[in-house]
């Protein structure tokens, strides 16, 4: 193939080169359906609905410390609404609007390759894949001449060789715009890497507002579909390989009541689609928990597997168990319940895992005084 051969975006149809969207674009879309920049920043970051683009995705230069510069014209009615929905007035309907700039790296095949071993699941499942965002090393940007501080990766030095950490963030440049023609220069030292730049007017999104999308999502699967999946988890572990005999190795799991990134009580029980376990995360912790770090792309709680809000589903099977605890009132106060035991029949019960803990640290002192009368 050639580097220009045209590559058509699935959503918006427009063709675009391979060398436009720099070398590994070619290799990135053998894994995954082709998207153009446009149509990848509109569901990048579910926190941002993109109202308008004001300036499309733009190459930024790779050469060190030479100016990548674009203008483009803010109208006095984008501005009334930013000001509208800001200071009051008459809102746009919805949260606050903000004027951004992203950026995002081209090397797209790299950032998403899979594991060693794992090249065979990810052929299989071909997740949606959407951009970080990512400043260049070193990067300045200026706004009609105003420097403006941005969030980025911070650089040092491990001998002679240079690193980086930490994560980049897109800038809200509102203040720094005025109703007309605006220009915006971005310099930076990370020569032979490759970026597009762009800026948008989004409209910001709360945690409420995406809790109730996944909720009410038709894909969610009931709660028979739920259990069934619990009886096929136990089905997989079958002692016989050929499938003759499926009758299950493990007869009973232990699933944690507790969220594992608040370590909280789970409210409403969430995994993802694509997820091979079992065990939930709360669903309104782990978008508060992302909210903030959402421009770096969102990361399960359980297996730390890529995510995205269409890859998110409620657990019906075990939200129904959570209703019913809760109607139950189980545990006087005091009492952890922080755990239940499901088996193979999808038969559940409670158990208390530090009753059981100090359980077996009796069983233990009592057999070490056994032996000590012995």
């Amino acid at each position: 193939s050639s580097p220009w051969d045209l590559v058509v975006c699935m959503e918006c149809n427009k063709a675009f080169h391979n060398q436009c969207y720099g070398i590994s674009m070619r290799t990135r879309n053998k894994l995954y359906p082709a998207r153009c920049f446009l149509c990848l920043s509109l569901k990048q970051n579910p926190f941002y609905e993109v109202v308008e683009t004001l300036v499309l995705p733009t190459r930024v230069s790779s050469r060190a410390k030479v100016e990548s510069a674009s203008t483009f014209k803010l109208s006095v009615q984008t501005q009334t609404e930013v000001n509208a929905s800001r200071f009051g007035g008459a809102p746009k309907a919805g949260g606050v609007l903000s004027l951004i700039v992203r950026c995002f790296p081209l090397n797209l095949f790299e950032m998403v390759k899979p594991k060693p071993g794992q090249e065979h699941l990810q052929q299989q499942q071909k997740p949606p894949f959407y951009p970080t965002h990512c400043w260049p090393l070193e990067s300045q940007l200026k706004v009609n001449g105003q420097l403006v501080t941005i969030k980025q990766r911070q650089v040092y030095f491990h001998g002679p060789i240079r690193k980086c950490k930490g994560q980049s963030e897109p800038v809200d440049i509102y203040n720094f715009c005025r109703a007309g023609l605006n220009r915006i220069t971005l310099t930076h030292n990370d020569p032979d890497k490759h970026f597009v730049l762009l800026i948008q007017v989004v409209k910001s999104v709360s945690v409420e507002q995406l809790q109730q999308r996944v909720i009410s999502s038709p894909d969610t699967p009931s709660a028979a579909q739920s259990l069934e999946r619990i009886r096929q988890s136990f089905k997989a572990c079958s002692i016989d390989s050929d499938g003759e005999d499926e009758a299950p190795m493990a007869t009973v799991t232990r699933l944690s009541l507790r969220c594992p990134l608040g370590l909280t009580h789970i409210q409403t029980p969430a995994r993802g689609k694509q997820c091979q376990h079992l065990q939930c995360f709360d669903l309104e912790t782990f978008l508060r928990y992302n909210e903030r770090g959402a421009a770096a792309g969102w990361k399960c709680g359980v297996c730390h597997a890529g995510l995205t809000v269409e890859g998110l589903q409620v657990d019906a099977f075990m939200r129904d168990i959570l209703v019913e605890l809760k109607e139950r009132k189980e545990g006087a106060e005091g009492e952890e319940l922080d755990s239940i035991q499901i088996n193979d029949r999808g038969e559940w019960e409670l158990f208390n895992s530090s009753k059981a803990a100090e359980g077996r640290a009796n069983n233990r002192k009592r057999k070490a005084e056994e032996a000590a009368e012995a």
